[in-house]
């Protein structure tokens, strides 16, 4: 199972996942968002994530604004949308990974996957789910990676409760399953 924990927003959060190294860690870079991350405040968490391939997630930002980041935190991969006008050009700098959907609502939605996770065979992955782990129920979780024969889980960061405590009590369920 790869795991791609997403939207981290701090770094309680940031190393919780880091710890359980997981195949990805990504921020939000992405301003409408409300799981947008100031880049200063990324930069500030990437020293504590050392051994992790970080992903810089854009929605509408330009390829010079998306270069602009990614260059300034040294993170080779990045997050856009299928439909991104500049899709093409960005693949040949960045390694991308485009989910095509997002459902900010809901606890739990599914993806089909272009480029997220790719298999090591020829085979073409099933899909990826996304959770709001926090508001998830774990149980249900596991029964749909079970049912749905996901290769790969996309868990989404929340905010602090208050500055150095959040929640991560779902994801260490749900990663204890998965060992």
């Amino acid at each position: 199972m790869r795991v791609y924990f997403h939207s981290l927003q701090n770094l309680t959060q940031a190393r919780y996942a880091a710890s359980v190294m997981p195949d990805y860690l990504g921020f939000c870079f992405s301003k409408p968002s409300d799981s947008y991350l100031p880049p200063l405040s990324a930069a500030d968490m990437i020293p504590w994530l050392s051994g992790n391939t970080l992903v810089a997630q854009f929605q509408y930002e330009t390829a010079d604004e998306i270069r602009s980041i990614a260059h300034s935190l040294q993170i080779n991969t990045i997050e856009i949308p299928v439909n991104h006008p500049d899709m093409l050009a960005l693949t040949e700098e960045f390694q991308v990974i485009s989910l095509d959907g997002f459902s900010p609502n809901v606890v739990a939605c599914r993806y089909s996957v272009l480029s997220l996770l790719p298999s090591t065979d020829e085979t073409h992955s099933p899909g990826v789910i996304c959770y709001r782990p926090l508001e998830g129920d774990v149980q249900q979780m596991r029964s749909d990676i079970q049912q749905w024969g996901l290769t790969a889980i996309a868990l989404c960061g929340t905010h602090e409760e208050e500055v150095g405590l959040a929640d991560v009590s779902a994801w260490v369920e749900l990663m204890e399953t998965l060992e």
